[in-house]
């Protein structure tokens, strides 16, 4: 932001999905907002949240309005992206509106589970590739929780960034290496941008100069800014 080349506003307001609010804005920072393991539905639980700050205001709709209401919110997040805008999700953000089709289709995965909270190591996949321009050319060192990501994500339909080296995982499912583990990618969805990055369940992921330049690197592209290959792999 202090570059003048974007404005950021900071809410936890659902109010911000109508239509009216969100095609304000060129693109969509999803930031760990992690919806409750019940409903795995992050509209869902405001509105049914009566000590919810923002869900106050809906507590006079009835539970066929809620849904509808959640509905149309979901919708307004789909067409924005599809019609052009830019969407950057980080770590947990994946699992927002987790038991969605659609979703797991614009982002390019859904949340499965994770194993205990470890040392990771990442490799490119392209080191020549401008969004991992951040790393160096290097493996990627960090502590987190690895994601292992399912639906969508075995469509491969998304350019690659960073892949996760299985192999030094400990208290991880065999089955997990019957398929590369992508922590980060790029997409385009309709006419709109996608970046997801799985690293970002620690502060101090964000507290490092590699990864803060590739959150902008990344936002950079959704934004239409930071033109690159984004072709699916699935088509390579």
């Amino acid at each position: 932001e202090k570059t003048g080349a974007f404005e950021l506003v900071v809410s936890d307001d659902i109010e911000y999905f109508t239509k009216e609010k969100i095609s304000q804005f060129d693109a969509i920072i999803l930031n760990n907002n992690c919806s409750d393991r019940k409903e795995r539905n992050l509209f869902r639980d405001v509105l049914i949240n009566k000590k919810d700050k923002f869900g106050e205001k809906y507590q006079n709709l009835n539970s066929e309005q809620r849904d509808q209401l959640a509905a149309d919110l979901e919708d307004n997040l789909l067409e924005f992206v599809h019609g052009g805008k830019g969407l950057m999700v980080l770590h947990g953000a994946i699992n927002m509106l987790n038991n969605s089709e659609r979703m797991s289709k614009m982002i390019g995965g859904s949340f499965a589970y994770h194993p205990k909270f470890q040392e990771i190591t990442l490799k490119l996949v392209d080191p020549e590739h401008p969004m991992v321009k951040a790393f160096d050319g290097k493996e990627v060192v960090y502590k987190d929780e690895p994601y292992i990501l399912n639906k969508a994500y075995s469509d491969f339909n998304f350019q690659p960034l960073l892949e996760m080296d299985t192999d030094k995982l400990v208290k991880i499912k065999d089955s997990v290496k019957e398929l590369p583990r992508y922590m980060a990618w790029i997409k385009k969805h309709g006419e709109g941008r996608v970046f997801y990055t799985a690293p970002g369940h620690s502060e101090t992921t964000y507290e490092r100069a590699d990864f803060l330049q590739f959150y902008l690197d990344g936002l950079q592209y959704t934004l239409g800014d930071l033109k690159c290959d984004d072709t699916p792999l699935k088509k390579q």
